[in-house]
């Protein structure tokens, strides 16, 4: 079972690093030397002509005789090229010689002979990631927003619940579609190796009995695609580009390697832990929001899970799921795209990084194919808009009222409450990647909101310390996440630790299974209380005993909904709100 847990860790800090190419600038430390991009940020909207602006900082940087910025509208396009020289390194962009719309920015230092600069390599030896671009919108003109296409967009996962020879293909194309798409992303960024994507073997497995224990033989053996497999069928242990072992036979299938796999841990993963079904909430949930525009604008919606990109089909170029998507709703009059990725956590991860460059590829696609001009918008989450609506905050605060207040704590007893968000890193050293300055920024909004409430909550002598964590950060952050803050109020004898997931929309991963892991993995935990901890009631709820103190891991927003709404309402108030304003201003000429 905790095979997984390290399978899945190193997953998910492949998706941590991908919060990258709309994160607001980190202040640098003077002993590491990083790429600072000053202007434009990630994310940030601009018109007209403006002055990009690069730098390369930190102890023992190297100072380049210029700074050459790149800006290209798609992967496919020869970059757009301008230079900086010193002292400031600055260069003239007239952005009205591009179309509106999202574009690819990176800045490369280069030396005097005009070679580029690779802070990487020695003598340099930079620390951390560095992203192979950041991502802006140009918009110099209003939007038509007559019939607008609102896209509401989530990182739900796939829930197919046990695989069902009835609906076996339909059930394995979602978890393959999911890897494809996640892992085509990561591989844009640079974050795993090539040789990952490689095709050298076809993954197989029961559906029947799809266990990864080597005396568990597939007796039936289908690939992902669902098709019969025949001929010898072999065990592998594991390799570099895949933890989880797997049955494999030895022959191409057309797919990469590293899509199998991740299809095939998903399928574990739910295996082990058991599926959370939340996307037909999820769906009611956005439509609910969206309609709350009616009055205002001819709207048609929409909905996308974030990990539903592409499908991948054997021996061939995957199908654009966006695309198609696209091209209907543009046939059906939409005037233009809206896209809105909803995080509660206020993060840029895939709207920056995935969701922008995907729906602009697809759209000018789609607008080459059908002699369109339909343009996109978005909201740049990272900008803390959602957090700016007392509603977002009311919407936490009554979760966690009805989590706490139906434990019925004695009023004597010690608590601490920690309020969760998928983190942004393991590391502080992710330059440019990480969105970590920001942590405090939330951190202090939520706790300010939550500061003068406390007694509403748990009404004990002192009041109960209410945390807004991550899962993610280290000691070293500065910030405790939400091991080291579980660590810590055990070691001063809290009697209850509350957990409350903010991500109710991924229902899957983060909620009840990395949330879990991060929570205790600095712990010495026997396997029984570890048990404890990933065992789910009714109610999503775990609790596990923990020395003196218990440990108690909440359930959604969408798994209180049947006796407390109010907090799913609230939450959908304060997405409206945010919906109709942005779509206010993006019909508004200019910036």
């Amino acid at each position: 079972m905790y095979t997984f847990h390290h399978t899945t860790a190193c997953f998910f800090v492949f998706i941590s690093f991908c919060i990258f190419s709309c994160s607001s600038p980190v202040v640098p430390d003077i002993e590491e030397i990083r790429l600072y991009y000053e202007n434009p940020m990630g994310c940030d909207e601009v018109s007209g002509v403006m002055q990009l602006k690069a730098s390369v900082r930190g102890d023992g940087a190297p100072v380049p005789a210029a700074m050459q910025y790149r800006i290209w509208t798609d992967n496919e396009s020869a970059a757009l090229r301008f230079t900086g020289y010193p002292p400031d390194y600055k260069a003239r962009f007239d952005s009205t010689s591009m179309r509106d719309g999202f574009v690819f920015y990176h800045a490369v230092p280069l030396d005097a002979e005009g070679n580029a600069i690779d802070i990487k390599a020695a003598p340099y030896n930079a620390k951390g990631i560095i992203p192979t671009f950041k991502g802006f919108m140009i918009r110099n003109r209003k939007i038509d927003l007559s019939k607008p296409l609102i896209v509401m967009g989530a990182p739900i996962e796939p829930d197919t619940g046990d695989l069902d020879e009835n609906s076996l293909e339909e059930q394995l194309s979602a978890h393959l579609t999911f890897g494809a798409s996640l892992m085509t992303h990561l591989q844009s960024l640079g974050f795993i190796p090539g040789l990952c994507f490689e095709d050298q073997t076809t993954v197989v497995l029961d559906p029947l009995n799809p266990s990864t224990h080597s005396e568990n033989i597939p007796q039936n053996p289908v690939d992902l695609t669902a098709q019969p497999v025949g001929g010898l069928v072999s065990w592998n242990p594991g390799t570099p580009c895949s933890l989880t072992p797997f049955f494999e036979k030895q022959t191409p299938n057309g797919i990469p390697d590293i899509w199998e796999f991740t299809a095939l841990e998903n399928i574990m993963i739910y295996k082990s832990f058991g599926p959370v079904d939340s996307k037909p909430d999820t769906l009611n949930f956005f439509s609910e929001t969206i309609s709350g525009l009616a009055n205002r604008y001819n709207i048609i919606g929409d909905w996308f899970s974030m990990f539903e990109f592409e499908r991948p089909v054997p021996f061939e170029e995957p199908e654009d799921i966006i695309e198609e998507k696209l091209e209907s709703h543009i046939k059906n009059g939409a005037t233009s795209v809206f896209v809105y990725d909803f995080y509660n956590k206020a993060s840029e991860f895939e709207m920056s990084s995935g969701s922008w460059p995907r729906f602009q590829q697809a759209l000018d696609k789609a607008n080459k194919k059908l002699g369109t001009a339909v343009r996109l918008g978005a909201i740049s989450t990272n900008k803390f808009q959602l957090m700016n609506y007392r509603d977002f905050y009311r919407s936490l605060f009554l979760g966690v009222r009805h989590f706490a207040g139906s434990l019925a704590i004695p009023a004597d007893k010690k608590i601490g409450i920690i309020i969760a968000a998928h983190g942004s890193s393991t590391s502080n050293r992710l330059y440019d990647v990480s969105n970590i300055v920001n942590n405090p920024i939330r951190n202090r909004r939520i706790n300010a909101y939550f500061a003068l409430r406390r007694r509403q909550i748990h009404a004990s002598s002192p009041p109960c310390l209410i945390r807004y964590s991550e899962y993610a950060n280290t000691a070293e952050d500065g910030l405790p996440g939400v091991g080291e803050q579980v660590r810590d109020w055990i070691d001063e004898g809290y009697d209850y630790i509350l957990i409350f997931p903010m991500e109710w929309n991924w229902a899957s991963r983060d909620c009840w299974l990395e949330l879990r892991k991060n929570a205790i993995e600095l712990l010495d935990l026997d396997s029984s209380t570890q048990e404890q901890v990933y065992a789910r009631d009714s109610r999503n709820r775990s609790t596990a005993q923990i020395g003196s103190t218990v440990l108690v891991f909440g359930e959604t927003i969408f798994d209180q909904k049947t006796d407390n709404p109010e907090p799913c309402t609230v939450l959908k108030k304060a997405a409206s709100r945010l919906l109709a304003d942005r779509l206010k201003n993006l019909g508004a000429s200019g910036k």
